[in-house]
């Protein structure tokens, strides 16, 4: 199977700078071709087969740039909440840009957080369509590493 090296820039709150890996995917997740990879279900298992691992691998990592608290209650962090948005449709520079927000484990703090999360990639998107820029080719729900 072809691949091919993507960045992937974890944002966590306390970190100076985004956490930058590099992982080899299957190239066939990078296309320019965002609006169809949206709409393909078998893409996005496998955009999402590809990346769960890689995610877990930095897991501790992003624990450790997180705050300690949860982002909504104010509770000891249990957790972090995981979300990738994708723009392996930009071929010449790929990359999955994730966000890592500390939750305290209770259903209504990740339900909140989910929702400020999502709100603030719908601006990313917003924001990058004034400057010409298309669509992450696949966002998912949150993850959530325990």
């Amino acid at each position: 199977m072809a691949t091919c090296p993507v960045r992937f820039e974890f944002h966590c709150e306390r970190a100076p700078a985004k956490l930058k890996y590099v992982h080899n995917i299957p190239r066939s997740l990078v296309t320019a071709d965002a609006q169809a990879a949206q709409e393909d279900a078998g893409y996005i298992n496998r955009f999402v087969d590809t990346i769960r691992p890689i995610m877990k691998e930095h897991e501790a990592a992003c624990r450790a740039a997180s705050n300690t608290l949860c982002g909504n209650c104010g509770s000891p962090t249990v957790t972090v909440l995981q979300t990738p948005m994708s723009w392996l449709h930009i071929v010449e520079d790929p990359f999955v840009a994730i966000w890592a927000n500390p939750v305290c484990g209770k259903g209504e703090c990740e339900i909140q957080i989910w929702k400020q999360v999502e709100d603030m990639m719908s601006v990313v998107v917003r924001e990058g369509q004034g400057r010409g820029a298309s669509e992450p080719s696949a966002f998912m729900e949150i993850m959530s590493c325990k």
